[in-house]
C-alpha cells in the first residue's frame, strides 16, 4: 500500500516501517507466499529462517463444473489501480475486429471501474464486455467453467513485482487456461512454472495477438486445462507444518 502510493501520511508510513523491523526482527520464523519476497529478505541479510509457503485452493470447492461454455473470457477480482484492466479492454478493441462477437465478462469492483466503464462505452464494446457486480465465492467455480479464458492482469508497476493474485491459482484449479500480464516477476515464475497459459509483456496489440492465438487452438487450451489443474494438485499441500 505505501509503495503503491495509497498510502501517503508520512507519520502513518514511518510507523509501518518501524513496525516492518519489529516484526522481523522478533520472529522465529518468516513465511511468505511470494519466492521474489524470500529472495529480497535474503538479500537484506534477514537472519531468520524464511519458509516459502504457496497460495493454496479448496481443490473441492474450485473443480470444472460440467456446463456450457458461453464466454470467450472472464475475470474476477478488484477493478484498480494495481490491475490496470484498461490493458484488456484496449486488447478486446483489437480482437474485436476479428472476433466481432467476443464475449469479456468482468466480475468485480473498485477505485477504477468508472473509468473502465467509460473506456468501453468509448470503444464501443459495451455488447463485448460486461461488468458484473461481486458475487459470492461459491458461485466463481460455475462462472470460470462456462469461460474458455481467465484473465490475470497486474499493472506494469516494479512495486508489484512480488504479486501473485489469488485468482491465478482459482483459475489453474478449474481448469480454465490463463492469459496473465504485468510485471510481477512471481506471476511470470509461476505461468512459466506451470505451463498453464501465457504470460504477455508487450503491449495491447500483443496481448490482443496472444488471445486470438489461444481462442483458435483448441489443443493448446486443453493442454492449458490439464496443465494448470495438474500443477495446483502438488502445491496443495500443507508438509511444511510438519517441518
Amino acid at each position: 500500500a505505501i509503495s503503491l502510493g495509497f498510502i501517503k501520511n508520512k507519520f502513518l508510513v514511518n510507523c509501518l516501517k518501524k513496525l516492518k523491523k519489529y516484526c522481523l526482527k522478533k520472529s522465529s520464523m518468516i513465511i511468505t507466499n511470494s519466492m521474489y519476497i524470500q529472495k529480497i529478505l535474503s538479500q537484506e541479510q534477514v537472519n531468520k529462517k524464511i519458509k516459502y509457503v504457496p497460495f493454496n485452493v479448496n481443490l473441492t470447492q474450485f473443480k470444472k463444473i460440467k456446463c456450457d461454455v458461453e464466454n470467450d473470457l472472464v475475470y474476477i477480482g478488484n477493478i484498480g489501480t494495481a490491475q490496470n484492466l484498461e490493458k484488456a479492454i484496449q486488447a478486446i478493441s483489437i480482437v474485436v475486429k476479428k472476433l466481432p462477437r467476443i464475449r469479456f465478462e468482468i466480475y468485480g469492483g473498485g477505485d477504477k471501474e468508472e473509468s473502465v466503464r467509460k473506456q468501453i462505452n468509448e470503444l464501443g464494446l459495451n455488447q463485448n464486455i460486461l461488468i458484473h457486480n461481486p458475487v459470492p465465492r461459491e458461485e466463481i467455480p460455475k462462472i470460470l467453467s462456462k469461460s474458455k479464458i481467465g484473465i490475470v492482469p497486474l499493472a506494469n508497476n516494479e512495486n508489484l513485482a512480488y504479486a501473485i493474485p489469488t485468482k491465478t491459482f482459482e483459475y489453474m484449479a478449474c481448469q480454465v487456461p490463463i492469459i496473465a500480464y504485468g510485471s510481477s516477476v512471481e506471476l511470470k515464475r509461476i505461468m512459466t512454472e506451470s505451463n498453464s497459459g501465457i504470460f504477455v509483456e508487450g503491449d495491447s496489440d500483443e496481448l490482443a495477438e496472444k488471445i486470438l492465438i489461444l481462442l483458435d487452438n483448441k489443443e493448446l487450451i486443453e493442454s492449458y486445462q490439464e496443465n494448470g489443474r495438474g500443477f495446483i494438485m502438488k502445491q496443495n499441500s500443507f508438509t511444511f507444518l510438519e517441518e
